[in-house]
């Protein structure tokens, strides 16, 4: 049952192939035997077949038969049932599809890199905006707190003092809190500068800032120096009495320090303190209550200096004993 060769009508056998789809069978590039069509018609139907053979020869006398031979002699002609028609435009379509498919898998891919690329690129411009704006906010938290601060004292300049105190009196007039104020001067400051000299002085003025600033111990409480060697507090939800026991302690410190540190030939240093405090409200102005504290600071050093006056219709002074 195995065939070695097969000798076929060369369009009848390539039509089957085709027709089968059998692809194993080689074919010859060469035919054993190559003739013209022959064309037949029914036994004893002699009218066609003379018509026929006179439309031939009219054929080979005018060349028509040569002009085909010769146009389409050597062409391969393939057979294509319509089946393998239909498979051949479904595998296109699929092929066709399948690489529609891979490119758009590939622009997915590649817009899902560039996404993410972007948002990473984002977050990092993000983040850096973040760091900016922390940065710049600090800077500016610098600069503020450089605007509002004394240079050689290191407390609150008097810009500093106006805003805070503006702000506080405004929170107690809401709340109905107690507001308080303690005025501080150097006793005899301009000799004091006179006989040791400016640079002495104002060591003296920073070192009494800085002692008044370790009795705040809350953060809205606040110590400014109000010009020259005149130093001003305001504390907060602070009643008459501790604000004077407040600067009764100061006034002991600085003079402790004085002693401390005071040499053979050096200055002797006390401060006049004068206090004042109020429960603010609409009809009473900011500056009434500054205005006290500096009339107690100006009884304080009329009536001997080194001394605590609360501002009172009447005076009431505390004396160092």
């Amino acid at each position: 049952n195995d065939l070695d060769v097969i000798i076929v009508d060369r369009w009848t056998g390539e039509y089957v192939l085709a027709e089968e789809e059998i692809n194993d069978i080689e074919i010859f590039a060469a035919p054993l035997e190559s003739q013209y069509s022959r064309i037949a018609v029914k036994k004893g139907n002699t009218e066609l077949l003379n018509l026929i053979n006179e439309g031939l020869e009219k054929m080979h006398k005018d060349g028509t038969m040569e002009n085909v031979l010769n146009n389409w002699g050597s062409e391969r002609v393939f057979y294509f049932t319509s089946e393998i028609l239909r498979n051949v435009i479904i595998r296109s379509l699929l092929i066709i599809i399948g690489i529609i498919m891979l490119l758009a898998t590939y622009l997915i891919n590649k817009y899902r890199k560039l996404s993410q690329k972007l948002e990473r690129d984002v977050a990092h411009q993000t983040h850096e905006l973040l760091l900016a704006n922390v940065r710049l906010q600090e800077k500016n938290a610098e600069l503020k707190m450089r605007a509002t601060l004394d240079g050689l004292t290191e407390v609150s300049n008097r810009h500093g003092f106006d805003a805070a105190y503006a702000e506080e009196w405004e929170k107690s007039v809401r709340n109905q809190t107690s507001l308080a104020l303690i005025m501080i001067d150097i006793d005899h400051f301009k000799c004091l500068n006179d006989n040791y000299g400016h640079l002495v002085g104002d060591e003296w003025i920073k070192r009494v800032a800085q002692t008044i600033q370790t009795f705040m111990h809350k953060s809205d409480h606040l110590v400014a120096r109000y010009g020259g060697d005149e130093i001003i507090i305001v504390l907060t939800d602070t009643t008459e009495a501790r604000a004077a026991q407040l600067a009764e302690n100061i006034r002991l410190e600085v003079g402790q320090l004085a002693d401390r540190e005071m040499k053979e030939d050096g200055p002797s240093v006390t401060v006049s303190l004068g206090v004042a405090a109020t429960i603010p409200n609409e009809t009473l102005k900011l500056k009434e209550l500054i205005n006290r504290a500096d009339e107690a600071l100006y009884r304080a050093k009329k009536s001997g200096r080194n001394k605590t006056v609360v501002w009172k219709s009447h005076t009431k002074t505390l004396e160092r004993h």
